[in-house]
């Protein structure tokens, strides 16, 4: 635990515990953005496991496991908002961490090459993707994380490891098809493993934030805040935040142009 004193009157502090929840949130949302993009680096090789041959041809499964995470963010952005300022930011982000392992087992289980009903096998998909994506309300926490348990100082570099986290999601869920997966669409890849060690690898990964959140981290916040702005946050109802957002000009601009970047 280390110290900072700001004056004679306030001492603030920072926690260990400040990495394991740091470490967490960053494997979280690598790991769930890793479910987002995996199936699109190949999307014949994916289009071909889930539909088989007779259905390649009008198989959207590559296309389906991409978009349900947009349409899906929009939705629990919503509903994380709420949650994390009812319950605050730790239940927010175990709650993300189950969503994210339980999709990840479900997407495992629909690789299986013994699972030769191609409808069950891309419905299992399409559900687990579903549940994996819903995990997304870590987005709006993980700035939340850098304000309550780190110094100031500090803040800038734990959220650029949760915004770099996303990056690496791509990367590894990028490369990590290109690797495992043949390259050489062929019928014989509906009984092959490749899939299977695929998701695998990622289910395995969800592991990690899940222990992290439901072992190592104990609170949403510090008994001691690192700074003044930390220990005088005050959190209102998310209806009155949300009005409040609409009506400030400066929120309405920086709103806009995040929506023409992305």
């Amino acid at each position: 635990m280390e110290k900072h004193t700001a004056s004679t009157e306030n001492e603030y502090r920072v926690y260990k515990e400040r990495w394991f929840i740091l470490l967490a949130t960053v494997t979280l949302i690598f790991t769930n953005i890793m479910q987002w993009v995996n199936f699109s680096a190949q999307i014949d090789q994916t289009n071909m496991f889930f539909c088989g041959p007779d259905g390649f041809q009008d198989c959207s499964a590559a296309f389906l496991s991409n978009q349900i995470y947009q349409i899906v963010a929009v939705i629990v952005s919503i509903i994380g908002m709420y949650f994390a300022t009812v319950f605050g930011t730790l239940p927010t982000l175990r709650l993300s961490a189950i969503f994210n392992i339980v999709g990840a087992t479900i997407r495992l289980i629909s690789s299986l090459p013994p699972l030769q009903n191609f409808f069950w096998r891309q419905f299992l998909m399409i559900i687990g993707t579903s549940i994996a994506a819903a995990a997304q309300m870590y987005f709006v926490v993980f700035s939340k994380i850098a304000e309550s348990w780190f110094f100031p100082k500090n803040r800038a570099s734990a959220n650029v490891a949760c915004s770099n986290s996303l990056e690496l999601g791509v990367v590894l869920g990028t490369i990590l098809p290109s690797i495992i997966i043949p390259s050489t669409l062929t019928h014989d890849i509906i009984h092959s493993w490749s899939f299977f060690f695929l998701n695998s690898i990622v289910a395995v990964s969800c592991l990690i934030p899940l222990f992290l959140l439901f072992v190592l981290c104990r609170r949403s916040v510090p008994k001691t805040p690192p700074s003044a702005s930390s220990q005088h946050e005050i959190n209102g109802p998310v209806t009155r935040g949300i009005l409040k957002c609409f009506n400030s000009q400066g929120s309405s601009i920086s709103d806009s142009n995040h929506c023409i970047l992305y």
